[in-house]
């Protein structure tokens, strides 16, 4: 859902040349596998493509070429800091830290895959508010190369 959304958000404001996405998950149970369904049903509502989105396990390759590394909850930046080190750990973020000012009582967005289509809207309305805000702050900062999220 959030590499769809902040990829779509990119394309709209004429940023997908500079700034690319990719995403990749801490435990992954089926690669290769396309998003849930209801995700992509709801993403279509949005007018969200997801062609081409596929589970994959996270590799220090795709860390490296990351600037900044989103991560949904706070077990994942665990994992993810102990791949990177500490040097690069500031570049590990809480993508909800972006869209809620309240994030540090509620660090992760939870996980709707077992929940009814209203948790999967409440779910992307905290997904679309971060990636606007850290698209507006990529921006403000004015970014004169490319980008890798």
């Amino acid at each position: 859902m959030a590499h769809a959304t902040f990829a779509a958000m990119l394309r709209e404001r004429g940023l997908h040349k500079r700034i690319g996405v990719s995403s990749a998950g801490t435990r992954v149970g089926a690669p290769g596998r396309p998003p849930d369904m209801r995700v992509v049903n709801l993403l279509k509502q949005k007018g969200i493509k997801t062609p081409r989105i596929r589970a994959r396990q996270i590799t220090q390759d795709i860390l490296t070429k990351s600037h900044m590394i989103l991560v949904m909850e706070e077990q994942q930046r665990d994992q993810v800091l102990e791949l990177v080190g500490d040097s690069s750990a500031s570049r590990v973020k809480l993508l909800r830290s972006f869209a809620d000012p309240w994030a540090h009582f509620e660090a992760d967005i939870p996980d709707p895959y077992f929940a009814n289509t209203a948790e999967f809207q409440a779910v992307f309305e905290i997904v679309e508010s971060a990636c606007a805000n850290i698209i507006s702050s990529i921006e403000s900062e004015g970014i004169a190369s490319t980008f890798r999220v």
